[in-house]
């Protein structure tokens, strides 16, 4: 059974995404428009194929994804102005649809976005303030409560480090990592309305960097790979979201020349 629309000569479907209550699929597609790729719903027989998305220019809609609860679809896309990529969020039916991402400075883009495990807010990266300056924001999903929640930065250079920010399990927190300080990259907390902002990462020597981290699933801990104690091996250690708690390592001795590469957790 045929569930995305009929497409215009040249269009093709490019992702889809269950709804989390498998009520209805979302997909990009040049659908309408060759090239012009935009947001679609449909249920799962094919009936109430909807657009949600309202692209103006050749390109449209890459990155999607539905709300945890199923409620709003978020996808970011230059809807407004060419070559100029911000957050929206529409209802599944097409409805409500909504920049959610705030004004964003000259050369500005939006580069990445991520629900709340409870879907009261999205965090996204942005150099919304400053050209080249990623920082992390969040908003609520009507677009209101926009606020940046990391720290100001400090020390030269591009904020944050690529898309590595993670929601604690319990929404409580967001873990990014950023040489917000210095030019080391250290791993800090936010609160989503960004009235905390510690670094929770230890002491590191200079030339040192927090290189990944996972959340523990009682969002208790945050586990992450650094050269903390030795320039150039890396290492686990663990830490809590408040950066109140002490670091340890929980890795074991290395032999020389020996790293951590990898780590997952249960």
């Amino acid at each position: 059974m045929r569930v995305s629309g009929p497409l215009a000569a040249g269009g093709n479907v490019f992702a889809f995404a269950w709804a989390p209550d498998s009520s209805r699929i979302a997909y990009n597609a040049d659908q309408l428009v060759d090239e012009f790729i935009d947001l679609f719903t449909s249920r799962p027989d094919g009936s109430g194929n909807t657009q949600v998305s309202a692209v103006q220019f050749n390109g449209g809609v890459f990155d999607f994804a539905w709300a945890p609860d199923g409620s709003r679809i978020a996808y970011r896309t230059d809807q407004f102005t060419d070559n100029v990529f911000e957050i929206f969020t529409s209802g599944p039916d097409g409805s409500g649809n909504v920049r959610i991402s705030g004004p964003l400075v000259a050369g500005g883009q939006v580069f990445g976005f991520s629900w709340a495990p409870d879907s009261s807010r999205i965090a996204y990266l942005a150099d919304q303030l400053t050209d080249n300056l990623l920082e992390l924001f969040t908003s609520r999903p009507d677009g209101s409560g926009n606020v940046r929640v990391s720290g100001p930065v400090t020390a030269p250079g591009t904020g944050l480090s690529g898309s590595n920010f993670a929601w604690s399990p319990d929404s409580a927190y967001i873990a990014y990592i950023s040489h917000q300080r210095s030019a080391t990259f250290e791993l800090f907390t936010a609160r989503p309305d960004g009235s905390l902002n510690p670094v929770v990462s230890g002491p590191m020597p200079t030339g040192s960097n927090v290189f990944n981290f996972l959340w523990t699933r009682d969002s208790q801990r945050l586990v992450y790979r650094a050269d903390q104690l030795v320039q150039n091996q890396a290492e686990l250690f663990s830490c809590a979201p408040d950066g109140g708690a002490v670091n340890v390592r929980i890795s074991g001795p290395l032999t020389l020349g020996g790293d951590v590469f990898s780590f997952t957790l249960p």
